[in-house]
């Protein structure tokens, strides 16, 4: 990260949940930012923007993390990677400035310093970036000048995350999303890959059939490539700082078989498992 002081300074806002389940993606904005000439420096991981906890209506433990933010921050131009912080932090400071806009202010040295790709990439708005922010386009702006960009034709329809909307109606998020994967889906075959990024494991399972452990910290992403009719090229990079010094990758291709699928049942369900036949981890 530089440090370098006559370079344009700006902090990152790194954010609770957004630190701990997508770390690397704070990396990739440093990296990016540093790359277009800026320095940059991270909140302290505990600071809260109190957006969760207004949307529960726990309104006094908002006002308090908005009072922290503004007293540390209102003199600092605060870039923001997450369209929930970035809608609660616009009310109370400023400065503070989405990523992908100010990324699409440098756009001709960002196009200098990165390799163009022929991949297409799908966007999801998010709402916060889209109806309250309004800073969407930029995001498309950015990716379309690096990548070709199918946009959903859902009109921006929500993902069923809505703060902590998807803990207290589990079942009304779930067919939102539902309707949002359906969106994706009908883009058909433009795609080259299918990328899987999941978080929220509870650390009760194995990676595979070795035994590698993991935590409830893990971060996992998969990337599915058909490169052919009878072949599909894998890989899974694991990320998780409680099990491992270093994140670590996995390749290989699967091949299409001309015989019955067996049905497979998931470990953390399986009745070993709860029968102590299988250990946990």
């Amino acid at each position: 990260m530089s440090t370098t002081s006559d370079r344009p300074r700006v902090k990152l806002f790194v954010g609770c949940v957004m630190d701990a389940w997508y770390r690397p993606v704070h990396e990739a904005t440093v990296q990016v930012l540093n790359s277009l000439g800026f320095s940059v420096e991270l909140t302290d991981p505990a600071m809260c923007c109190g957006a969760l906890h207004r949307h529960a209506g726990d309104v006094t433990q908002a006002s308090s993390f908005e009072g922290a933010c503004r007293a540390n921050l209102h003199e600092d131009i605060v870039v923001f990677n997450s369209a929930g912080c970035g809608a609660q932090l616009s009310h109370h400071i400023t400065g503070a400035i989405d990523v992908m806009t100010l990324v699409s202010r440098c756009l001709e040295h960002l196009v200098n310093i990165t390799e163009v790709s022929n991949e297409t990439v799908a966007i999801h708005d998010a709402c916060h970036s889209r109806n309250i922010l309004r800073s969407h386009n930029d995001a498309h702006i950015v990716l379309g000048a690096l990548y070709k960009v199918a946009a959903l034709p859902d009109d921006g329809l929500c993902c069923g995350a809505g703060g902590a909307y998807s803990f207290y109606q589990p079942e009304m998020a779930a067919k939102i999303l539902e309707r949002k994967y359906s969106a994706i889906e009908s883009l058909g075959e433009r795609f080259d890959t299918l990328v899987v990024d999941t978080v929220g494991f509870n650390g009760f399972t194995r990676l595979d059939t070795i035994g590698h452990p993991h935590s409830d910290a893990l971060h996992m992403v998969q990337t599915f490539l058909r490169t052919d009719a009878g072949h599909i090229s894998y890989t899974v990079t694991i990320d998780d700082p409680k099990a491992y010094t270093r994140p670590w990758k996995n390749e290989r291709v699967f091949t299409l078989m001309n015989s019955e699928i067996i049905e497979y049942s998931c470990e953390e369900n399986n009745k070993d498992l709860r029968g102590g036949h299988i250990k946990f981890w």
